[in-house]
């Protein structure tokens, strides 16, 4: 049975409770679903859809690369 967006958000929200992105803050994980067709990832896409104001950070690319390592 194929499962809908939001069991899977569901499931993915119950598996990453408590966890942390470990940083100066220790902010939690949050899971967010973008309707529709995803469009490509830009810093300002990304804050946009978080409620977040671009203050100072790392290009995307650095942030990304970080990630994947």
């Amino acid at each position: 049975m194929t499962k809908t967006n939001s069991e899977i958000l569901e499931q993915l929200k119950q598996a990453s409770e408590g966890l942390l992105f470990m940083s100066e803050s220790d902010y939690p994980i949050e899971v967010c679903l973008w309707e529709g067709v995803a469009p490509p990832v830009t810093l300002e896409i990304v804050l946009q859809q978080t409620s977040h104001c671009q203050v100072s950070c790392c290009p995307l690319k650095n942030y990304l690369s970080i990630l994947r390592n």
